[in-house]
């Protein structure tokens, strides 16, 4: 695990600050009615794939009737910064999104991909900010925590999936 604030330029500190990639919590309005399926197949079906060994799979158990009321652009955003982490990270076969319905009547976004597990122990410190697990990763570490920072401004959680065993999974739950 990298996470060298110490070692970066104050500029990187100053730019954390700026981002509010604090605890402080915001709240996001949520003003868009949109189609779970459609805003999540139409993300993954926009999304520009780096990464060309990759296969982009979906499912889901939710009817295609099915509305939520979100801020389109953030959950577009929190879908993208999980799509790029894959496309990132997974050494080749599939990502898979699916949408789940949960019994409490909420829905769920998950993004999974083949490649290497993580151990449990970091579940947590993947979404501080500037935190890479790997050394010769060649990002700053901020998309985990935008995408958490957003998902819990409007009320939904992300988790990585620990229990995951194939690769790596991460979910967006709450979502009404």
């Amino acid at each position: 695990i990298t996470s060298p604030l110490s070692k970066r330029p104050k500029v990187l500190v100053r730019m954390q600050e700026k981002l509010c990639l604090t605890d402080e919590k915001m709240k996001m309005e949520k003003n868009d009615l949109v189609g779970l399926n459609e805003i999540a197949l139409a993300t993954l079906n926009s999304y520009d794939l780096r990464n060309h060994d990759l296969t982009f799979d979906f499912a889901t158990d939710v009817d295609d009737d099915v509305n939520i009321l979100t801020n389109q652009h953030a959950m577009q955003e929190i879908i993208n910064c999980l799509l790029s982490n894959a496309d990132r990270y997974a050494t080749g076969g599939d990502v898979k999104m699916s949408c789940q319905s949960a019994p409490d009547g909420t829905y769920s976004i998950s993004i999974a991909n083949d490649g290497p597990t993580i151990p449990p122990k970091y579940a947590e410190c993947l979404f501080d900010p500037f935190v890479r697990l790997s050394e010769d990763s060649q990002t700053l570490g901020l998309g985990l925590t935008l995408a958490r920072q957003l998902a819990e401004s409007m009320g939904y959680a992300l988790i990585f999936d620990a229990s995951y065993a194939e690769g790596v999974r991460f979910s967006v739950r709450g979502i009404r």
